[in-house]
C-alpha cells in the first residue's frame, strides 16, 4: 500500500492532461462496463461548480471521470492508505490532497483557486470510501462551494462495488 507522505505530494495534473485522461476514461469504461449516465443537464455549462458525489468503490473516480467528460479537480484524503494496484490512479490524474484530521489552509486555498478559475472540483463528501452504505457527509463540499461562490451538483455511483 501506499502511504501518507507519498500522497501528500500529489498535486493536479494541467487541464489539456486532465482532458486527454476523460477520453481515455471513456474509452476504457466503454470497452469494459455497461455505464448508463443521466441528469448530465443539471451541470452548469460553464462556470465553476462542486459535485459531490458518493465513494463505495475504488473505481469510482474513473466511472466520475467517465460520467462527467470534463476536466475534474479532485479533492482528496492524503492520509489514507491506497493498495498498490491502485496507485497508478493518482499518479497520473493527480489531486488536491487534504489531511483529514489536521485540515491545512493550503488545501483550502488550492480547492477555492479551482473554482475561481472556472473550473470543477470534484468531492467525495463522506471523506472516505464506505462500504455499500451512505455515511454522514462532512460539511467540506458546502464550506468550499459557500467561499468558491459555486454551486454544488449532486451525483451517484451505483454498482462500482461490484465491477471485480
Amino acid at each position: 500500500m501506499a502511504g501518507p507522505e507519498f500522497l501528500k505530494t500529489l498535486s493536479p495534473r494541467p487541464q489539456w492532461w486532465r482532458y486527454l485522461l476523460g477520453y481515455a476514461s471513456l474509452l476504457l469504461c466503454s470497452a469494459t462496463a455497461r455505464i448508463k449516465v443521466t441528469g448530465k443537464w443539471h451541470l452548469p455549462k460553464k462556470g465553476p461548480c462542486v459535485i459531490a458525489c458518493n465513494h463505495f468503490s475504488y473505481y469510482d473516480p474513473l466511472y466520475f471521470t467517465y460520467g462527467i467528460q470534463k476536466p475534474l479537480n479532485f479533492i482528496a484524503a492524503s492520509d489514507q492508505n491506497i493498495e498498490w494496484y491502485f496507485m497508478w490512479a493518482p499518479i497520473i490524474y493527480g489531486w488536491i490532497p487534504v489531511d483529514r484530521k489536521r485540515l491545512a489552509p493550503s488545501a483550502i486555498k488550492k480547492a477555492i483557486q479551482v473554482l475561481k478559475r472556472g473550473e470543477i472540483l470534484s468531492i467525495f463528501p463522506e471523506g472516505m470510501q464506505t462500504s455499500r452504505a451512505l455515511q454522514k457527509p462532512r460539511n467540506g463540499a458546502v464550506f468550499l462551494s459557500t467561499v468558491g461562490k459555486a454551486p454544488i451538483v449532486p451525483m451517484s455511483i451505483y454498482g462500482a462495488e461490484n465491477a471485480w
